[in-house]
């Protein structure tokens, strides 16, 4: 995790202007904004938002910009995320789901993307919208603005009107398990990666415990005249 608002200490907006600047710069290859939003209407409106130049992407979507941003994308209720790096139509991608935002009642809303996979949305830990990443030729376009609440300048009238809590930005993109332990408040402590090392010949620990240490090298020593194990 990047960075965290602090489950139980939700920001109130009411779209005048009351945009929150903060430092939690997404990573661009692949990750993860999750966040508990809850609109006090119905409307176009932006939670979060990084963007790298001072017009709106939407307005502008020809231009090489990029604009990652959450919310909401109509008076009906349909969630949205959108994630474009580059020239709008070529290095864009966009969900936008059915009608089940509600006005005054909270939702656990998640986003995951990763550039050699998926987009895919979270609604209360349900997916509810995905589309494929691998076809866009996206640039690497460095987020200079940092929002949670709306674009602010870039088009205040889609500021949020409502409440925000526990935003969080990770690093790559969650299971569906992970994004249902942050939608229960829990921490996802220390990520496992397997070794695939070759010095790794003792392999009677746990499942994700393996390490190497001395019981690895006691192997190897105890049949290095033997046979070598490693290196190969």
């Amino acid at each position: 995790m990047l960075g965290s608002s602090g489950q139980g200490k939700a920001i109130s907006l009411d779209r005048g202007g009351d945009v929150i600047t903060h430092n939690l710069v997404l990573p661009l290859q692949m990750g993860t904004v999750t966040h508990w939003l809850k609109p006090d209407m119905l409307d176009r409106m932006v939670a979060y938002y990084e963007g790298s130049g001072p017009e709106n992407g939407w307005t502008a979507g020809d231009n090489d910009i990029l604009e990652i941003h959450s919310g909401i994308n109509g008076t009906d209720g349909r969630w949205y995320f959108c994630y474009q790096d580059g020239p709008g139509g070529g290095s864009s991608a966009t969900i936008t789901t059915a009608a089940t935002a509600q006005a005054g009642v909270w939702t656990h809303f998640a986003a995951t993307w990763d550039r050699s996979s998926d987009l895919i949305l979270y609604a209360d830990g349900v997916e509810i919208g995905r589309t494929d990443l691998t076809g866009e030729n996206f640039l690497s376009n460095a987020g200079v603005y940092h929002l949670i609440g709306g674009p602010g300048d870039r088009d205040a009238g889609r500021d949020w009107d409502g409440a925000i809590d526990d935003v969080r930005v990770y690093d790559y993109a969650l299971s569906p398990d992970e994004i249902e332990t942050v939608m229960d408040g829990g921490s996802l402590g220390q990520r496992y990666y397997a070794l695939t090392s070759p010095a790794n010949v003792y392999d009677a620990e746990p499942t994700n415990s393996k390490r190497i240490d001395f019981k690895d090298y006691a192997q190897l020593a105890d049949m290095w005249l033997d046979e070598q194990l490693w290196p190969r």
